[in-house]
């Protein structure tokens, strides 16, 4: 499995907004008979898994991609891959913080319909030390919360990670995605500069805020995992998860994996 994030991600402000904290339910000691057991798990439980430990620190730096090989089934290979990405530059570009796990397994996920409120500010001054000209500048914030009662509201469709909680069951029939999977709902850029319009300097700063799906700020939580073994059929794919924390550093750390035997 591949992956790496922006540093300004894991310098983290990540929780959901107060009316959707409710989207994570928590199942423990639940009877299903409609599912057999090899359907289900239950993060942080290692009773018939496989589980390894890594205790790597993702690093994450503007613009670069990072990989971390994990060895599930524990064949001594590190034969599956998780990418982080994180593409961005302090000074314009976009950012987009994704998880990708190889092409051969899928990650937890779900379609997130959101709610969003945008804002829209132009402000103008003079500026008489750079510039020495009028400066007009126009701030976009997009996010969970409305910042002034004029803001305007989207809908926004996202594919986004779920990320599970100590103790929560994980179905396999709960939504599993391949490819690249967002780790917030949100994306942004900062354009600083743009030019000169008769004697004014023409400024655009747009920021998407990241206020309604992200990581936990502290503590540990799972991303569940669908994967075949590499070594039999693609049918033969197990539930698993693997468990991150957030350290006494601020940094975004996988702990362990673990995949059914």
């Amino acid at each position: 499995m591949k992956m790496i994030l922006l540093s300004v991600l894991f310098s983290l402000v990540f929780v959901a907004c107060n009316p959707k904290e409710d989207d994570l339910t928590i199942v423990t000691n639940t009877f299903l008979p409609h599912l057999p057991l090899s359907d289900t798990i239950i993060a942080g439980d290692e009773n018939g898994m496989i589980v390894n430990t890594y205790n790597k620190v993702v690093q994450c730096y503007p613009t670069k991609t990072g990989i971390l090989y994990i060895d599930p089934f524990n064949y001594g290979n590190s034969n599956y891959n998780l990418e982080m990405l994180c593409v961005g530059k302090p000074l314009g570009g976009s950012f987009g913080p994704e998880v990708y796990i190889d092409a051969f397994g899928k990650i937890g996920g779900e379609i997130m319909y959101d709610t969003i409120f945008t804002s829209k500010k132009v402000y103008i001054y003079y500026d008489s030390i750079k510039w020495k000209k009028m400066v007009k500048g126009t701030v976009i914030k997009t996010g969970c919360f409305r910042f002034y009662p004029d803001d305007s509201i989207r809908i926004r469709e996202s594919n986004i990670v779920k990320v599970y909680k100590e103790g929560e069951m994980i179905f396999k029939n709960s939504g599993f995605i391949s490819g690249k999977i967002n780790l917030t709902a949100s994306q942004g850029s900062i354009n600083p500069y743009i030019g000169y319009k008769g004697d004014t300097v023409i400024l655009e700063s747009n920021h998407w805020d990241t206020d309604c799906h992200k990581l936990p700020d502290e503590g540990t939580f799972y991303f569940a995992i669908l994967l075949p073994d590499q070594n039999y059929p693609i049918e033969n794919e197990k539930l698993g998860w693997l468990k991150f924390r957030i350290n006494s550093d601020n940094k975004l750390e996988l702990v362990s994996s673990a995949i059914q035997k």
